[in-house]
């Protein structure tokens, strides 16, 4: 009969769609033909011969991928965990912690490819997954330890060094883009308020200046202000020279009000402890 269900083609057809996974089950169903069979038994035990498979296939591109990192193999390692992850996804989810792993894993092979950015996307992915179960949860925190203690302080490193060497070259807008890339590996790292961003906020200021973007550069320097405020008290020297630095970047804007303000709160700070 050339209408019966065809068990074979049926299992055949949902391994092409592997590679492309991303589409929803409705999709899926819809291409195979799956809503036209009538023999529910068959259809379940084809589902079900396509999920092991399926699974058998997930498991395959993780090992290759553990393997591919232990070979340094660092770009074929992110191929295979991107193939896991997506079969993964479409199997459980994408609060799935096995997903979590690999993500670190991209997370680590893009450090060792010197693609920082990308380094620190994988690592944003990673800390974003939240399992569903309490065993999960357990494992999941391990991860973000992991991520927290050993790869996100060293690419702190490397953005500081890459802002050095674009202030040099005197490449101010690449400097910009690696001081706040600092700043969002601090708030990964649960570091909120701390000298090390109002350094970073200062940097931001002192490169909008040097490019005369006045307003940016005034906004920054507030920013770094309030930060050393809450750190130590309005009366210190840090707020002062922050303040100091808004109110020249004011006055190059033509708002005299502004910066007659601020000199004045500079004054005052000044007078306190001196």
């Amino acid at each position: 009969d050339s209408n019966m269900f065809n068990v074979t083609k049926f299992f055949d057809d949902l391994l092409v769609l592997v590679n492309h996974i991303n589409i929803s089950s409705a999709e899926m169903i819809e291409k195979v033909g799956y809503e036209n069979s009538k023999n529910k038994r068959i259809i379940n035990e084809a589902k079900a011969m396509f999920y092991d498979k399926l699974n058998a296939i997930e498991t395959e591109y993780y090992e290759q991928g553990e393997c591919e990192i232990d070979n340094e193999n660092y770009e074929d390692a992110i191929l295979n965990f991107e193939k896991s992850i997506n079969i993964s996804t479409f199997l459980h989810g994408k609060d799935c912690d096995n997903i979590e792993l690999q993500l670190s894993y991209i997370a680590f092979s893009y450090y060792h490819l010197c693609d920082y950015r990308n380094s620190l996307l994988y690592c944003k992915k990673a800390l974003a997954v939240r399992p569903n179960d309490a065993a999960s949860e357990d494992s999941n925190e391990s991860e973000e330890d992991t991520i927290r203690e050993r790869l996100l302080p060293v690419l702190l490193n490397q953005f500081s060094g890459l802002e050095d060497k674009h202030n040099e070259k005197q490449d101010y807008q690449a400097a910009i883009e690696y001081c706040l890339l600092q700043i969002d590996i601090y708030n990964l790292l649960n570091i909120n308020e701390t000298e090390h961003i109002a350094i970073c906020h200062n940097n931001i200021g002192y490169y909008n200046s040097l490019l005369e973007n006045y307003y940016s550069a005034a906004e920054h320097y507030e920013i770094s202000a309030k930060i050393y405020e809450d750190l130590n008290g309005y009366f210190n020297d840090k707020v002062s020279q922050e303040y100091f630095n808004a109110g020249k970047a004011y006055e190059k804007l033509g708002n005299y009000e502004k910066a007659i303000e601020l000199y004045q709160m500079v004054l005052e700070i000044d007078e306190k402890i001196l």
